[in-house]
């Protein structure tokens, strides 16, 4: 968090301009607090970070500033169509790293300066050990995810999202496997609130890594926690090789893409591509009950590759040298939506796929939610493509916007569909999928 005018000067320059363009309406707000120690004293040059909720607004806000003797700082940010709101994350010698949800700017007539009282602070410590119990020096330690109470979780520090990186939240272990960071406290509309957080320790030469939960609560007196302790027993990652192939044909397929479910991780190359005999290798991290990826390729119906959920996916669980995946062609097909009296839905639906494949006796693949283009017409028709092979068609909505009472990908509440059809690697035409009549 480090303090540049010029970047603060250029975020702004850049809300003007876009106040300036033709496309909606813009004003310029501004993000203000008096930023005050546990014991009451003013936080004199505490560093601040004022980012944007990313995905609320098309342009990010990222600006950094040093609060004054009287523990103040402004900034003015660029609200321009949807409603500008944000995160402040503030650095404060003698307090806790302090993190303050769903902010939003001032208007005219509002408060100028709103009090952000900062945690006391505290450490989140532990050790680095392997699977024999041994230090495991020179590990990497960061805070990667947080998910406070009643809100939507955020990422620091990942490698496999937009980050904000927070160097404050990242340490290494010593010689002796200790390591300890600052701890980080979280706000929301004034008040401190519970939060789970997720740690990640990796060493190199050899890889090893672990993933851990850890509770932080809000203070509630002057006597309490001083320090969280979370301890690491660091592991390989799990082996996972193999090929994928067309599912109709038995023929390799190259290019195709292998995500792992490492949603938040520092560690790099979460994804692998196949090579011209359709062979991968992934990692996958440990302890696990259950190991899964995504697979997708161009013309092919996207699947999750899962084991069951059982007491061998585990760190040391044995690696997988030859697993086959067997990824299903998309296809053209047409047909018409009826109900039991020959017509077609009133409401706007779309087609959406499933099917679910046994690979082996640990393995299994699965598609959810296939049907590219698949908006059925007026008159009930449709020209879609589909996943060849045995699958059950089912009924949604189109995409919506996302609010308390419509999600994306429901299913309509007047008109049901779970219908099974064998498609051919050929296509298939004028398929009839009946449903249910509205009630």
């Amino acid at each position: 968090m480090r303090a540049h005018a010029a970047s603060y000067n250029a975020a702004l320059v850049l809300g003007l301009l876009l106040c300036l363009a033709p496309s909606g309406h813009c004003e310029i707000l501004n993000v203000s607090r008096r930023l005050i120690h546990s014991d009451g004293t003013p936080a004199k040059g505490a560093r601040v970070r004022v980012l944007s909720d990313y995905g609320a607004l098309k342009e990010k806000t990222d600006i950094e500033v040093i609060a004054d003797a009287d523990g103040v700082f402004t900034v003015e940010v660029a609200q321009n169509d949807a409603q500008w709101t944000g995160h402040i994350i503030v650095l404060a010698e003698g307090s806790a790293i302090t993190y303050e949800y769903a902010v939003t700017g001032r208007r005219q007539g509002e408060p100028l300066v709103r009090d952000l009282h900062l945690g006391a602070p505290f450490t989140v410590a532990g050790k680095t050990v392997d699977m024999q119990g041994h230090p495991v020096a020179s590990a990497t330690v960061s805070l990667i995810w947080a998910h406070p109470e009643n809100w939507n979780p955020c990422a620091l520090n990942s490698t496999s999202t937009y980050r904000t990186s927070t160097p404050e939240l990242i340490t290494r272990s010593s010689a002796d496997g200790t390591w300890s960071m600052m701890g980080i406290v979280f706000v929301y509309d004034g008040r401190r609130i519970p939060a789970r957080v997720v740690l990640e320790a990796v060493a190199n030469h050899p890889l090893r890594v672990s993933t851990l939960d850890a509770q932080l609560d809000p203070e509630t007196g002057p006597t309490d926690r001083k320090t969280v302790s979370v301890d690491f027993t660091l592991a390989p990652p799990i082996r996972i090789a193999g090929r994928v192939v067309n599912s109709e044909t038995g023929r390799p397929v190259a290019g195709a893409n292998l995500a792992r479910n490492a949603l938040f991780t520092t560690l790099a190359a979460p994804s692998s591509l196949t090579d011209r005999e359709g062979r991968f290798e992934l990692q996958i991290l440990g302890p696990r009950r259950a190991l899964w990826f995504w697979v997708y390729g161009e013309g092919f119906a996207s699947t999750t590759v899962k084991t069951a959920v059982r007491e061998q996916a585990t760190s040391d669980w044995a690696d997988t040298h030859d697993l086959v995946v067997r990824l299903r062609p998309m296809v053209p097909v047409t047909g018409v939506v009826q109900d039991e009296n020959g017509k077609p839905p009133v409401e706007p639906l779309e087609l959406q796929a499933v099917y679910e494949d046994r690979v082996d006796t640990v393995w299994k693949q699965s598609g959810r939610h296939l049907a590219a283009d698949s908006q059925v017409a007026p008159d009930g028709s449709f020209n879609v493509k589909l996943p060849a092979g045995r699958i059950t068609v089912g009924l949604c909505l189109p995409p919506q916007p996302m609010c308390s009472s419509v999600m994306f990908g429901m299913a309509p509440k007047n008109y049901r569909l779970q219908q099974v059809v064998n498609i051919p690697v050929a296509g298939m035409r004028d398929v009839l999928l009946k449903t249910s009549s509205p009630r």
